[in-house]
């Protein structure tokens, strides 16, 4: 168990991680239509990429162990560094199958972060304080899109086309010319802010929580 201080420092970069987590796995709900024009497809391809996301979900329960083989803190690092990497690549390569690669893998990001966090939390706190911890770490899905929704909306607004094209595209239902018609530096500069979100809290992560061992944890 750690000190009202200590647990209030780990609770503040786990918490801050896991709003990088969820920014990264809620942004493009809002948006899916500017997303797929701005990388020339059809509304449905991006459709069909966030519902393989959600599907990684059914995976969760095989990330569970690995926190109790490497560590609760080396998995979250992990987790985060492959959100960050996920980020660089698709901020430099604004591609449809770059994106969908990515929100694969911010899928599989969230999926591995989550049980390893709240593993950690658990072990650092008294059954009593547990909840109130535990709750308090919730709080980063509901900041998530209320904070991610409106900056992403302004970044991706940058990119947006004029009202012609806009009318040709819906009559079309697909984009025939990508580069020439829009530019796709909305997305990128969205995926940009979530790559240096990510390193902020690879650095919190790595700095301000203590480490812990594979077979270390508290009883209780």
């Amino acid at each position: 168990q750690q000190s009202r201080n200590q647990l209030g420092v780990i609770l503040l970069a786990v918490t801050f991680s896991r709003l990088v987590v969820n920014m990264t796995r809620r942004f493009p709900y809002p948006f899916i239509g500017a997303i797929a024009r701005q990388i020339g497809v059809p509304i449905s391809n991006v459709q069909t990429v966030m519902a393989g996301q959600a599907a990684i979900g059914l995976s969760s329960p095989l990330f569970g162990p690995l926190s109790q083989r490497y560590g609760r803190k080396r998995v979250m690092l992990g987790a985060l560094f492959v959100i960050a990497l996920a980020s660089l690549l698709a901020m430099l390569l604004p591609q449809f199958w770059i994106f969908a690669l990515v929100i694969v893998a911010f899928g599989f990001g969230k999926f591995i972060y989550d049980p390893a966090m709240h593993a950690y939390v658990s072990d650092r706190t008294s059954y009593q304080q547990r909840g109130f911890a535990l709750g308090i770490t919730e709080l980063s899905w509901a900041f998530s899109l209320i904070i991610i929704a409106p900056i992403a909306g302004f970044l991706l607004a940058t990119s947006s086309r004029p009202p012609e094209q806009e009318v040709v595209l819906t009559l079309i239902g697909y984009d025939p010319m990508p580069g020439l018609l829009v530019s796709s530096s909305g997305l990128q500069s969205v995926f940009a802010l979530l790559f240096g979100l990510s390193l902020i809290s690879l650095l919190a992560i790595g700095v301000l929580i203590p480490a812990d061992k594979p077979t270390q944890a508290t009883t209780n």
